[in-house]
């Protein structure tokens, strides 16, 4: 059978993003594929990228020097 509903009001909808996955995605990938992530992860709606120094264009190789930051987003 099927249960039709209706509610209203305002609603916050979360996401649960595992940020050690998110760091090992970006391990030596360069600035520019860094978009692929946002189909990657559906939680993720955008990604600012500061690399340092600014002449760097790829991610380091070790997942521990990368930091991943989550900031929420309001609707």
């Amino acid at each position: 059978e099927n249960l039709n509903l209706q509610i209203n009001g305002k609603t916050k909808i979360l996401a649960k993003i595992d940020t050690d996955l998110v760091r090992q995605k970006l391990v030596g990938i360069g600035r520019r594929d860094v978009a692929g992530l946002l189909n990657e992860f559906v939680g993720i709606s955008g990604i600012t990228v500061t690399l340092r120094p600014i002449w760097k264009q790829t991610f380091p190789e070790n997942p521990l020097k990368i930091n991943v930051k989550m900031a929420p987003q309001e609707r």
